[in-house]
């Protein structure tokens, strides 16, 4: 559980079974979008734009919920293309 899945990216074993060690590689993983495993003190970073400043469906995630036993802790980076002006509250 607390897997992070990429709903539009299907699990191929040709590609993908030589990352096992980070993905979820069972025998129904092809039904599923790509999982990556949450493994403690590892992170999964990706770009949600393509090249031409376009939103990336392959982008399209969900964070499982934890097993019956387990805490999720998680942390978001949000990374911009453009300079923010951060306004601090008063």
């Amino acid at each position: 559980g607390g897997e992070t899945e990429f709903i539009n990216v299907r699990f191929d074993p040709n590609i993908h079974q030589q990352f096992c060690d980070i993905l979820v590689c069972e025998k129904k993983s092809s039904k599923h979008g790509l999982r990556f495993r949450p493994i403690p003190g590892n992170s999964v970073f990706w770009f949600n734009i393509d090249h031409s400043g376009q939103v990336d469906r392959q982008t399209h995630h969900a964070g499982l919920p934890p097993g019956p036993d387990s805490i999720k802790i998680g942390l978001n980076t949000w990374t911009r293309v453009k300079h923010f002006n951060w306004i601090p509250f008063n």
